[in-house]
């Protein structure tokens, strides 16, 4: 694996095929997280894939979309078309460069313009193979009731401790709102249904399960794109594309 740390020399030495792109979100999470949790996770969570795919690592991009946070403060937002164009201009310059393989990792739900633009850069360049990589955001976003950790739980709080425990604060407050499904945020915000800015229990966070969390999900990631680029390059070469 090599990063944006290295030589345009060390990279292109190193010859890497597989570009991995984080996107995260600078967002509230509750009085016990920071801001920027959303990308401390994105970029633990994008170096471990890019090691296990020896590929060349980008940095996180912290700034997307978090507009359902928006009534508290310090939460940042671009807007849908801006997005759209942010992926597409580093897309476009790692196509130059001679990737034809890129990870988009994706780790926070609100980021509704990753999924289209995947599908979109797909079309744009035919013979690109860009893979989504971060879970399903439809389903994040679901008409079914949350009963458990939607945002600054125990998941979320334990990957910070993993990560940089010195941003934890003591003020850990476990809050599930009943009966609420999780579209209700597109709707009223965050904030109109958990005042605190919580939806889990963030008491029952651990540092080691945060660890072992994010390795299992790079060796998931990891799998999942390995497979999905050998399927789609099968795929192609029946087809006779590009």
């Amino acid at each position: 694996m090599v990063d944006w740390t290295a030589s345009s020399r060390g990279i292109h030495d190193a010859a890497p095929d597989v570009a991995v792109l984080a996107t995260s979100s600078i967002e509230q999470h509750g009085a016990h997280l920071p801001l920027c949790t959303d990308h401390l996770i994105a970029t633990a969570l994008s170096r471990l894939v890019a090691e296990r795919l020896g590929a060349y690592l980008l940095p996180a991009l912290p700034v997307v979309s978090a507009w359902e946070h928006s009534d508290f403060k310090g939460t940042a937002s671009l807007a849908g078309p801006t997005v759209l164009r942010v992926l597409h201009d580093v897309v476009r310059s790692l196509h130059e460069d001679g990737f034809r393989k890129v990870v988009l990792l994706n780790t926070h739900g609100g980021n509704w313009m990753v999924r289209p633009a995947a599908a979109e850069l797909n079309r744009r360049f035919p013979d690109l193979l860009l893979v989504y990589g971060g879970g399903d955001v439809l389903a994040y976003r679901g008409q079914r009731a949350v009963t458990g950790e939607l945002h600054a739980g125990d998941g979320e709080t334990s990957a910070v401790l993993a990560c940089a425990p010195e941003l934890v604060k003591p003020h850990a407050v476990d809050a599930v709102p009943e009966d609420t499904p999780a579209s209700y945020l597109d709707y009223v915000g965050t904030a109109g249904v958990t005042p605190t800015g919580v939806w889990g229990r963030p008491t029952l966070a651990d540092a080691g399960e945060g660890k072992r969390a994010l390795e299992e999900r790079a060796d998931r990631i990891a799998a999942y794109a390995t497979e999905t680029f050998a399927a789609l390059e099968s795929i192609r070469a029946s087809a006779g594309l590009p």
